[in-house]
């Protein structure tokens, strides 16, 4: 067993009955002291404690949160109760993170209704004879306070001769113009940081719905976290961030860009010709945190031996979310 050090951070004594430790208040243990993997993988009264917070999970270098401790405690899998009739215990592999459920969707969500998910432009393109031969499309989702991941897509298509599209990650940005003693800065000509009325550029749209231009800063796979400039408190109910305040030494849970920023490109010129379907097929999830917005850009391919023609796209995506139709 990998190193799983638990610790107690209530000022009560924890008991894990199933594996039978006792933790006394702010106690800290390795658990390969007492038990095997299996022990743990299966114990029925570690995860809760995790799960609420009155257990924290160190893997010999930090400390975790909740999914990654899950993930650890279990070994990167989701374990089942032992089998009834044959007595053997049952794993599933996944990537899903702990608290999260699959929903396959059709659909953004809708900006402007913050709580509710699935009500957003539908993944769908056309193009007609004549029309401009370059779509873009911008698919954003409501993902403040709402743990979401995207984990693979289907695509499927008619009529196409060798069109090709790419699938890119951008970040929502404000607009902004020059200024003078303003209390915004530009740093490196991509990032909007604060400044103590020696600013000069301003920011003349509203930063405070959550598509506005505040972008959520996330962990990374190595529970780094990104510098972050800004703090805001968000309002579930309106959709909109409060109380948005500097953070100018980098320790702020979110940024500000001048521009759209390019952050990752899930697909790149990927073809499509006749009539298919193919599946985008991963093991793997990436976190979409809030700002993020998906960018489509679907182009209808022409030359001298290849005419413009009529031709349509859609897919699906598969998500891993912590609430799948309302936020509550």
């Amino acid at each position: 067993m990998s190193n799983i050090f638990i610790k107690n951070v209530t000022s009560e004594i924890i008991e894990i009955e199933d594996l039978s430790i006792t933790l006394p208040p702010s106690g800290e243990i390795d658990l390969k002291d007492y038990c095997d993997v299996i022990d743990v993988s299966v114990s029925n009264d570690i995860l809760p404690l995790v799960s609420n917070g009155k257990l924290i999970v160190n893997d010999g270098i930090r400390y975790l949160n909740i999914s990654e401790s899950i993930r650890h405690l279990t070994g990167n899998t989701i374990v089942g109760a032992t089998d009834r009739q044959s007595g053997k215990l049952r794993v599933h592999q996944t990537s899903r993170q702990f608290g999260t459920r699959i929903c396959f969707t059709g659909a953004s969500d809708d900006p402007s209704t913050p709580k509710e998910l699935g009500t957003g432009e539908r993944f769908i393109f056309e193009h007609k004879v004549g029309e401009p031969l370059t779509i873009t499309k911008y698919f954003d989702f409501n993902t403040y306070m709402n743990e979401t991941y995207i984990h693979e897509a289907y695509v499927s298509w008619s009529n196409t001769k060798f069109d090709y599209a790419f699938l890119d990650f951008v970040s929502a940005h404000p607009i902004i113009t020059t200024g003078t003693n303003t209390n915004y800065n530009l740093y490196n000509n991509y990032l909007i940081v604060p400044a103590a009325g020696n600013g000069t550029i301003d920011i003349t749209s509203d930063i405070t719905p959550f598509h506005g231009g505040l972008f959520e800063c996330k962990e990374n796979e190595l529970g780094k976290m990104p510098q972050g400039f800004w703090n805001a408190d968000g309002n579930i109910e309106t959709g909109m961030f409060e109380n948005i305040t500097p953070a100018p030494n980098g320790d702020g849970k979110f940024n500000m860009f001048a521009d759209e920023i390019h952050l990752a490109r899930l697909g790149n010129k990927i073809p499509f010709l006749d009539n298919g379907f193919i599946k985008l097929q991963s093991s793997d999830i990436d976190i979409m945190p809030n700002g993020l917005r998906m960018k489509i850009t679907m182009t209808t391919y022409v030359d001298e031996n290849n005419p413009d023609h009529d031709w349509s796209m859609t897919f699906m995506l598969v998500l891993h979310r912590k609430s799948t139709t309302y936020i509550s």
